[in-house]
């Protein structure tokens, strides 16, 4: 081939290379920003990595007041007890106000206004973490737990279309590693005392696909 003939078919070409494409962000509905990835970020599960936390160290935990039902006395047939609860029952009082604290503290750093990122009560046993745990990290009756969804989005081609903001190790250095609650779980003359959950707060990253 001559090699004056092919440079000017190269100077008269008008086809632009490209380089790349940037990462999609923001709007899952939206293909117009998408990368082609040979693989995809590993699922996971891993607690959060800022200390434990509970009532003493930070007064936002709340602490639950037990709720009187109208039950009387033998004595004087006029007052009230407080309902007596299971440990069960407490774990999930204690894990619906773990849930609370989480979505309030995340919510006040702005955290889930990220597309991606949802917190959820769900079931979470503990050899699902991936994070190493000591054999007694957690106390709880029933394997509950505040988990926070971090999720990738993907098309049928394999591209990454939408993801988080935040990244997923700020997001973990935001949550506790742990939350300690104490519910009442009775008093009066029958019954009184408290039940201490201590309750995990983890972060699953996972990807989705559509289909």
């Amino acid at each position: 081939m001559n090699r004056r003939w092919f440079l000017g078919v190269l100077a008269t070409s008008s086809t632009p290379l490209v380089a790349g494409c940037p990462r999609g962000r923001g709007n899952a509905s939206s293909d117009t920003t998408s990368e082609t990835t040979s693989s995809t970020p590993s699922e996971t599960i891993r607690l959060g990595t800022s200390a434990p936390v509970s009532p003493e160290t930070d007064s936002r935990v709340p602490t639950p007041t037990p709720v009187s039902t109208p039950t009387p006395t033998q004595d004087t047939g006029d007052a009230y007890l407080f309902a007596e609860i299971t440990e069960e029952e407490a774990t999930e009082q204690a894990n619906s106000l773990v849930y609370d604290y989480i979505t309030e503290r995340l919510s006040g750093q702005a955290l889930l206004s990220s597309w991606g990122v949802l917190v959820e009560k769900t079931k979470l046993r503990a050899d699902e973490i991936d994070t190493d745990l000591s054999a007694d990290e957690f106390k709880r009756a029933i394997p509950l737990a505040t988990v926070v969804e971090y999720k990738y989005q993907y098309n049928r081609q394999n591209e990454l279309v939408a993801q988080p903001e935040v990244e997923f190790d700020t997001l973990l250095s935001h949550l506790p590693r742990t939350v300690t609650v104490t519910v009442p779980v009775g008093s009066g003359p029958a019954f009184s005392g408290e039940y201490e959950a201590v309750l995990p707060v983890a972060v699953h990253r996972y990807s989705i696909y559509n289909t």
